[in-house]
C-alpha cells in the first residue's frame, strides 16, 4: 500500500470526494447548459468544496461559478475577494465578487449579514442563469445550529437541499450542502495534505457572535441533546406534500379543513408555507401563532386570524388563506408603473412582465367597480376575502382589468405560490425537475 493511500487526509478526500460527487450527480443534471454558482468565502470548507465540485464539473460537463461575498465587515475582505478570484483563475473556474453596500445595522449584525450574503447570492445566479447555488456547510454546522437553538436562537438547520430563503430574489433557486456529512477538522487536513492555504475570518472566533461561542462549546466537548440528520427536507414536509390544496386567482390558498388536522405534525409544516405563500412575505411565522390557527380549527366554529400578512379564514370544512388588505403594517402596495419587457415581482405574490407601454399595476382594492363587464362576472368565483389583494391593470386612458381574471394580451404575470409551496414542502428533489417547472411557468419569447 502506498504511503498516500495510508493517509488518513487521503482516505477523507476520497470518501468525501465520492460523497459530494454522489450528491452532485443526484442533484445535478450533468451537461446541462445552465452554470451551478458555488459559494466562495476563502474559508477551509468553500474551499475544499470548490476543489470537489471543480473535479465533478469536469467530469460532467458543467460549468461552475464561483460568487464570493464582500460584507465590509473586516480591514481584509477585499484582500480576501481578491484571493479567491486568483485561486479561481488558476482553476480556470469563473469567478465573481459581490459587495454589501447597505448601511449595516447597529443590532443583529450576523443575522443581518447572513441575509444579505443569501440575497446577493440569488441575485449573482439569477444574472448568470443558474438554478442552484452550492454551499460548503460541514457536520459541525448542523451541530452548532443545534446547540444555537438550545441557547434560544431561531436558527435552522441547514439541509443538503433546499429553496433559497430570500423572497423573491432567491424565487426558483435551490441551495446543495453536500458537505454536510464530513467534519470540518477532516476537510482542513485534507486541503492541507494538499499544500492548500485558507483563509480563517477572525469572526469565527469572537465570542460577540452566537456562532463563535456554539463553536467554542462544542470544541470542548460539550453536546447538543438533538441534532436533525443531513437530509434534503424533514418528515414533516415529506408529510405536508400530501395535504390537498388548490391555489386561486388572487394566490389565495384552499386546503379542507379535516385533511389540514389530519395530517399531524406535518399540519404545522404546511400551514407555515402556506401562510407565507399566500401573503407574498418572506419569513416563516412564529410557530406559536401556527399553533394558535391550528387550534381554533380543531374547535370546528368559523374563525378568522391574521398571521403576518395572511388572513385564514376557516370553518369545520375548509380554510382559506388571503393576503390581507387591512393591516397597516402590511398594506398593499401603490400602483406601480410597468416598463416594457422588465420582469418584476408584485407584492411578493405575483411575477409580471408588461409587453405594452403605458400601464401600471395595483391591487383591485376600491376598483372592482370600474372592471369591464366581463370582469366583474368573474370576479363573482372569487372568495370576497380575496377580490381587493387582485392585480389589475391601469391603463394610460384610466381603464381597469384584471389579467387573472380574462387574459390580457398586453401583459405576462403569473402567481408564485403554487411553485413557491411545492418547493417549500419538498416538491423540487433536482434540477431536472426545477428546469420543467420553469419551462412550464416561463414567459413567452
Amino acid at each position: 500500500m502506498s504511503p498516500a493511500a495510508r493517509d488518513p487526509a487521503q482516505r477523507l478526500g476520497a470518501g468525501a470526494m465520492g460523497m459530494v460527487g454522489a450528491q452532485l450527480s443526484a442533484r445535478l443534471t450533468p451537461g446541462a447548459p445552465e452554470p451551478v454558482t458555488i459559494a466562495l468565502s476563502g474559508g477551509g470548507d468553500s474551499l475544499a468544496l470548490l476543489l470537489m465540485a471543480h473535479e465533478w464539473s469536469a467530469a460532467f460537463g458543467r460549468r461552475l461559478v464561483a460568487v464570493t461575498v464582500d460584507h465590509g465587515l473586516h480591514p481584509h475582505s477585499a484582500g480576501w475577494a481578491r484571493a479567491c478570484a486568483a485561486r479561481c483563475a488558476a482553476l480556470d473556474i469563473d469567478h465573481r465578487t459581490v459587495r454589501w453596500t447597505r448601511p449595516k445595522p447597529s443590532t443583529g449584525l450576523a443575522a443581518a449579514a447572513r441575509q444579505a450574503r443569501h440575497r446577493l447570492l440569488a441575485e449573482a445566479a439569477r444574472q448568470i442563469g443558474a438554478q442552484v447555488i452550492l454551499l460548503g456547510h460541514t457536520a459541525d454546522d448542523v451541530q452548532e445550529a443545534a446547540w444555537m437553538r438550545e441557547s434560544g436562537a431561531r436558527t435552522p438547520s441547514p439541509r443538503a437541499w433546499s429553496p433559497s430563503p430570500v423572497w423573491p430574489e432567491g424565487r426558483g433557486i435551490f441551495l446543495l450542502r453536500p458537505l454536510l456529512g464530513v467534519r470540518r477538522g477532516d476537510l482542513r487536513d485534507w486541503l492541507a495534505a494538499r499544500s492548500e492555504a485558507w483563509i480563517d475570518d477572525p469572526a469565527n472566533d469572537d465570542p460577540r457572535h452566537l456562532r463563535a461561542r456554539a463553536r467554542t462549546a462544542l470544541a470542548s466537548g460539550l453536546a447538543v441533546r438533538s441534532a436533525p440528520g443531513c437530509t434534503g427536507t424533514s418528515p414533516e414536509a415529506a408529510v405536508g406534500r400530501a395535504i390537498p390544496s388548490c391555489v386561486g386567482p388572487a394566490g389565495e390558498i384552499r386546503v379542507a379543513t379535516p385533511d389540514l388536522l389530519g395530517a399531524g405534525p406535518a399540519a404545522l409544516a404546511w400551514l407555515s408555507g402556506a401562510v407565507v405563500c399566500a401573503g407574498g412575505g418572506e419569513r416563516i411565522p412564529p410557530r406559536r401563532a401556527l399553533q394558535r390557527v391550528l387550534d381554533l380549527a380543531r374547535q370546528g366554529e368559523r374563525f378568522s386570524a391574521t398571521v403576518g400578512r395572511t388572513r385564514l379564514l376557516g370553518d369545520r370544512e375548509s380554510l382559506l388563506l388571503v393576503r390581507t388588505a387591512r393591516d397597516r403594517r402590511s398594506a398593499m402596495p401603490p400602483p406601480i408603473g410597468l416598463s416594457p419587457g422588465q420582469n418584476l415581482v408584485w407584492d411578493g405574490r405575483f411575477e409580471v412582465c408588461a409587453t405594452a407601454p403605458g400601464l401600471r399595476l395595483a391591487a383591485m382594492q376600491g376598483l372592482a367597480g370600474r372592471l369591464a363587464r366581463a370582469d366583474r362576472r368573474a370576479l363573482r368565483d372569487v372568495p370576497a376575502a380575496a377580490r381587493p389583494s387582485l392585480p389589475v391593470l391601469i391603463s394610460a386612458s384610466g381603464e381597469v382589468a384584471c389579467p387573472r381574471l380574462t387574459p390580457a394580451p398586453e401583459v405576462w404575470l403569473r402567481p408564485l405560490a403554487p411553485a413557491r409551496l411545492a418547493a417549500h414542502l419538498g416538491d423540487v428533489q433536482n434540477e431536472s425537475r426545477l428546469a420543467a417547472w420553469r419551462n412550464q411557468t416561463a414567459r413567452p419569447k
